[in-house]
């Protein structure tokens, strides 16, 4: 009996957390959302493929993990609910005031903004301890209390060239 409790306690936590994300493909667009938000990121269907989805624990935010075979490119996105910033410009600051620790290690950093997203973009010259380069984007909004964190990247044994990240970025619409 006891199993069957904490099955069943099991089952509900994941079935009341799953009800927080939302990924929708209609007329070849995909939108990435929190269920019960009135928005989405949106962006081309093409051949993208869903590898990971995750809720955060307590409900308040989702995490997609997107790849491209054709394109070569990866693509995630973090919907957040946070009050640690207010506009793309204050979620990129937080970003960089306290970066994942492969974050210490991008060269030729700049920043700027573009087709809505206060962005950055990088290049690393070790991906996971192995050689290789990686060209990345991370780009950031914000929507009603929500932060949204996208990176963009390509791996390849020379810099991959960063337009056709910028070019995928400019397809993104949240609305």
């Amino acid at each position: 009996m006891q199993r069957f409790t904490i099955a069943l306690g099991a089952m509900l936590i994941f079935l009341s957390s799953g009800a927080r994300a939302d990924m929708v493909n209609m007329d070849g667009t995909i939108a990435l959302s929190v269920k019960g938000e009135d928005w989405a990121v949106q962006l081309p269907e093409s051949d993208w493929a869903l590898a990971e989805e995750r809720l955060k624990p307590d409900g308040t935010g989702v995490f997609y993990y997107l790849v491209s075979n054709s394109r070569s490119l990866n693509f995630s996105i973090f919907l957040d609910q946070t009050d640690a910033c207010d506009s793309g410009e204050s979620c990129r600051d937080h970003f960089w005031a306290n970066p994942h620790p492969q974050y210490k290690d991008a060269r030729d950093v700049q920043h700027s903004s573009r087709n809505g997203f206060a962005i950055s973009t990088m290049h690393f010259d070790r991906v996971m301890g192995m050689p290789a380069t990686q060209t990345n984007i991370t780009a950031h909004a914000y929507r009603n209390g929500y932060w949204i964190d996208v990176t963009l990247y390509k791996i390849g044994g020379t810099a991959p060239p960063i337009e056709p990240l910028l070019e995928f970025l400019d397809t993104l619409t949240v609305k």
